[in-house]
């Protein structure tokens, strides 16, 4: 069943994913773990974006 569940995680082809993949990478099932690290591969050459900065809220500004 678990195996059945990353499969289709990999046919979602999106990067929000990737944390559940990882996490099937430490599963007690072998098939599972290899299915996972294979279908990662093709997300290899993502990079992560990185968090955008917020923007300064007006209400918190210093009164002078």
């Amino acid at each position: 069943m678990r195996k059945l569940a990353v499969k289709s995680l990999g046919k979602i082809r999106s990067e929000a994913v990737i944390p559940y993949l990882k996490l099937a990478q430490k599963d007690a099932d072998i098939e599972v773990v290899k299915i996972a690290s294979e279908i990662l591969q093709n997300y290899k050459g993502y990079v992560a974006n990185s968090p955008k900065e917020l923007p300064k809220n007006s209400a918190l500004k210093e009164q002078n």
